[in-house]
């Protein structure tokens, strides 16, 4: 704990109370309460008796960093904005960055700047860049060593940062994210998890106990970008974030930053995440029944996709290749084998036979091999194969 010297601090007794004067604003508090005030620099103030008080700083060396996107926000923006102003850690900076919104987000953006008791940094697009390259604006603006990226339509539990940060004391940690409570639009939480909604399995958890982050994060994309916070220093490796590939900005950089560091998955509803219809995107996914993979089948729509997916796989082969130096070799070589098998049953779907013996061989071969379940929905997608009609 850092002494405090008589010009920082001094305290006076009133009665029960205590008032710390700091040279940042003067607190009452009353006696025998835990108080967690953002506004003292970071500072929790613990009166433990009439006379003694504790000044501890819950800082740790590392600056933190919030990147926030906003575009016509203004029916959820005040609420995230308010959730960030009370955390029980001051962070070092907010980065804002609009993306040409029409409504009131501007105006409710520079009241809270001008507001803030930490630095608020707008910028405000003077072309619509779409929501990954507007958080890859508001990333790369950033100067704290840990970033936390935020949606503007959530809300984040008081200690968030705090209960995050501490994972970076750790140097082999590059990245860490959490579990959230769902909420719907009017904030009423409707029972649900995002870990739930992601299919974050058991299975999937224990990959990253055991160190094996990469592996699940290639798999799913579990991880929500405003459940997330990473260490800056791997930001030149992972961007710019790929414009040719199906993924947007938050599986990249989870999947990017497993393969330089550990990932930790911190199992409690460090925000609320909101489902509504106006949302950039969402990680609610429901179980596609086979009759609608079958329809894709039929309009074509899945071998477009298939196809899509060979770009994507392209793209994360090579930068696999351009970063190899900074990857481990068994990460590297692990990664580079699963993707030829992906490849493998990519191109298997996108050239299965018109022949309907020719089509339940083919089927049923790639059944064997595990890969309907590693890279596609199982046996249902198998049985869309199965049913596709010839064209």
């Amino acid at each position: 704990m850092p002494a405090l010297n008589k010009r920082q601090t001094r305290k006076q007794v009133y009665r029960n109370k205590i008032v710390l004067k700091s040279t940042f604003e003067i607190l009452q508090i009353d006696r025998g309460k835990t108080i967690f005030v953002p506004r003292v620099a970071g500072y929790t103030i613990i009166v433990k008796s009439t006379f003694v008080v504790e000044i501890m700083n819950r800082n740790s060396d590392k600056k933190v960093s919030i990147a926030l996107c906003t575009y016509n926000g203004e029916r959820f923006l005040q609420e995230q904005l308010e959730s960030i102003a009370v955390q029980t850690v001051v962070p070092f900076e907010l980065v804002i960055c609009d993306d040409v919104s029409s409504d009131s987000t501007r105006e409710i953006l520079e009241k809270f700047a001008t507001n803030a008791n930490f630095p608020v940094r707008l910028y405000f697009n003077s072309e619509n860049l779409g929501f990954v390259k507007n958080f890859e604006k508001a990333i790369s603006l950033c100067s704290g060593e840990i970033i936390f990226l935020s949606d503007q339509d959530d809300v984040w539990r008081a200690d968030k940062l705090e209960v995050m940060q501490k994972y970076f004391s750790d140097p082999k940690v590059g990245m860490a994210f959490s579990n959230a409570a769902i909420i719907d639009a009017d904030g009423v939480r409707t029972g649900e998890f995002l870990w739930d909604a992601a299919y974050f399995t058991p299975k999937l958890r224990q990959l990253f106990l055991r160190g094996d982050a990469y592996q699940a994060l290639y798999q799913k994309p579990i991880v929500s970008g405003c459940t997330m916070a990473f260490d800056r220093k791997w930001w030149k490796n992972i961007s710019p974030l790929p414009k040719d590939i199906p993924a947007i900005h938050d599986a990249w950089i989870a999947l990017m930053t497993s393969l330089y560091s550990e990932v930790i998955a911190i199992d409690e509803p460090l925000i609320e995440y909101r489902l509504h219809p106006q949302q950039s995107a969402s990680l609610y996914r429901r179980d596609i029944p086979v009759h609608e993979l079958v329809a894709k089948t039929h309009t074509g729509e899945k071998k477009q996709q298939y196809q899509k997916h060979l770009i994507q796989l392209q793209v994360i082969r090579e930068r696999i290749q351009q970063e190899a130096e900074f990857i481990a070799p068994e990460k590297r070589d692990y990664l580079l084998k699963l993707m030829i098998e992906h490849e493998q049953h990519l191109h298997t779907r996108i050239d299965i036979p018109q022949n309907i013996l020719a089509r339940y061989g083919v089927v049923l071969k790639e059944l064997r091999t595990g890969r309907y379940g590693r890279f596609s929905n199982g046996i249902k997608s198998a049985v869309a194969d199965l049913l596709k009609r010839p064209t």
